[in-house]
């Protein structure tokens, strides 16, 4: 039991003082994943824009991110708008 105490307390020690590496560390791969995650939020946005393009073609549209029902609209005319169906 004193071995392990022991072995708990070294182990502790060397954690502890390494705290500022450990946050270093965490704050890294907090921004690595947030990152990852801003890619691919913006590959699926570039993807959608192309949809929505080939969609509506030859006409001018707009490509609204959001989880909404339509996200792609087709113009009509100057004014009015209509939603595309999106192919998934």
């Amino acid at each position: 039991m004193k071995n392990l105490k022991k072995y708990i307390a070294l182990v502790w020690e060397w954690v502890y003082e390494r705290t500022a590496l450990w946050i270093i560390l965490f704050l890294w791969v907090t921004f690595m994943v947030s990152l990852s995650d801003l890619s691919i939020q913006s590959s699926k946005i570039k993807e959608g824009n192309i949809e929505c393009k080939s969609s509506c073609h030859p006409v001018s549209y707009e490509y609204i991110q959001s989880n909404i029902d339509h996200p792609c609209w087709c113009y009509q005319d100057k004014t009015t708008l209509t939603p595309a169906v999106l192919h998934k």
